[in-house]
């Protein structure tokens, strides 16, 4: 016979930290795209990221379905975290639902005026390889 399991769930952020986190994520102009959520906001298009360390500068900018020799290379260094950012959101969204319910929805997309649970939002932010 097998026993119930309990779930129980350690958010860090509040509601609204949540809810303000993704209204990026929703974006189309930051991280959300047809194919699923982007690595790397489309923001940085426009505005590449600049950093300096020992003498030496580098930019990242947001180049769509490419990735330069450079990024590449910091993607292989960071691959755990590359593969947080793409697989994450439909399972944890999918979660969050679990404990939120249906009565806490969000933006879906960001500025669109249409609200959706975040079990409604989880398969619309898969990739398109998924």
């Amino acid at each position: 016979m097998r026993t119930a399991t309990k779930r129980r769930l350690l958010a860090l952020p509040s509601t609204d930290r949540l809810r303000r986190a993704l209204t990026y994520l929703l974006s189309e102009n930051e991280f959300l795209s047809p194919g699923g959520i982007r690595s790397m906001s489309k923001y940085y298009q426009d505005h590449p990221y600049v950093f300096h360390c020992e003498g030496h500068e580098t930019t990242v900018r947001y180049s769509p379905g490419t990735a330069n020799r450079h990024v590449r290379r910091q993607l292989e260094l960071a691959w755990p975290v590359w593969v947080s950012a793409q697989l994450s959101p439909p399972g944890s969204l999918g979660t969050l639902h679990h404990f939120y319910g249906d009565s806490f929805q969000v933006e879906f997309p960001t500025g669109s005026g249409k609200q959706l649970n975040l079990d409604q939002v989880a398969p619309r932010t898969r990739r398109a390889a998924d």
